[in-house]
C-alpha cells in the first residue's frame, strides 16, 4: 500500500489553489492543517465504516486486534477490560473461555473397569497424545454483544438474555469496559487506534524557500487514495486563511461528489 505523503500533497494544494510563491502557505501552516484535516477525514469515515465497506477498507491502517486479559472486580458481576492508550474507536470483542481439555479428546462411551472394580473413562494412548499436541487449541471464543449503560442493569440480571460465557455481553464506562459474566480470563478487544500525526521537517534554502526534509519527516497511515478528499479539506482551510468564500465552496462541492 503506497502512503500519502505530506510534502506531495502541499505540492498539490499548492497548485490547486494557484499559489504562485510556497511562503503564501508556510510548511508549518500546512502541517497544521494537513494534521487537523487527519482527524477530521478519521472521524468521519470511522463513523461511516461499518455501513461501508469501502470506508472500512480505508481504514484498515487503523484496525487493531489485542489480547487484554480481564481484571475480575470484587463484589461485582462483572470483569473489567481495560482498552490499549491507542484505543479510539470500538470495532468488537470476544471473550476467550477454556474447554476442558479432555472434553475434547476423550471418549466416556467406552468406560473402563480398573483393579479395584471402580469405573473410569478410557482414554486411548493416541488421544492422550493428542491432548498434548492440542493443548490450548480448544479455546472457546463468545461474541461480545455491546449494551448501552441505560439497558445494563436489567440486561444484567435478566433471567433468560442475561450474559453467559457463550454470550458474554459488555458496556463501556470511564475505565474502559465492564465484561459480564465474570468467568472469561481474556478478551480479543478489536478497535480503531489513534492515527498518527505528520512530521514535516525542512530547511530555508539561501532564496528563502522552504526544502522539504523527508529523511527526518513522518508519514500519515493512510493509503493513497484518500488524497482527494484532504485536498478538498486543505483547500477549505486555504480559503478561510485568505478569506476566499468562493474558494471554500469550491472545495465543500469537491468533497461532496467523492
Amino acid at each position: 500500500m503506497t502512503v500519502i505523503n505530506n510534502n506531495t500533497t502541499r505540492l498539490a494544494l499548492l497548485q490547486l489553489v494557484n499559489v504562485q510563491q510556497n511562503g503564501q502557505i508556510p510548511p508549518t501552516v500546512f502541517n497544521t492543517w494537513y494534521n487537523e484535516v487527519n482527524k477530521l477525514v478519521f472521524k468521519d469515515l470511522a463513523e461511516q465504516f461499518q455501513l461501508n465497506q469501502v470506508m472500512s477498507d480505508l481504514l484498515m491502517p487503523f484496525r487493531k486486534v489485542k489480547l487484554i486479559q480481564l481484571v475480575a472486580q470484587p463484589g461485582q458481576n462483572w470483569s473489567l477490560l481495560i482498552v490499549p492508550a491507542d484505543y479510539q474507536y470500538f470495532v468488537g470483542a470476544s471473550v476467550l473461555t477454556q474447554k476442558q481439555e479432555d472434553e475434547c479428546f476423550s471418549d466416556s462411551n467406552l468406560p473402563l473397569i480398573d483393579n479395584d472394580g471402580k469405573s473410569r473413562k478410557y482414554v486411548d494412548p493416541d488421544f492422550a497424545q493428542m491432548v498434548i499436541n492440542y493443548a490450548g487449541a480448544n479455546i472457546e471464543e463468545g461474541s461480545c454483544q455491546l449494551i448501552d449503560a441505560q439497558r445494563w442493569q436489567s440486561c444484567t440480571t435478566h433471567k433468560t438474555k442475561g450474559p453467559t460465557l457463550k454470550s458474554p455481553k459488555m458496556t463501556q464506562f470511564d475505565k474502559g469496559f465492564k465484561v459480564a459474566p465474570k468467568g472469561g480470563v481474556s478478551v480479543l478487544l478489536y478497535y480503531l487506534s489513534t492515527p498518527m500525526e505528520s512530521i514535516f521537517n525542512y530547511t530555508i534554502s539561501n532564496q528563502d524557500i522552504p526544502i522539504y526534509v523527508p529523511g527526518t519527516s513522518q508519514q500519515l497511515e493512510w493509503s493513497d487514495q484518500v488524497l482527494p478528499r484532504f485536498l478538498a479539506e486543505l483547500q477549505k482551510k486555504y480559503a478561510v486563511y485568505i478569506g476566499d468564500s468562493s474558494m471554500y465552496q469550491t472545495g465543500e462541492n469537491d468533497k461532496k461528489t467523492m
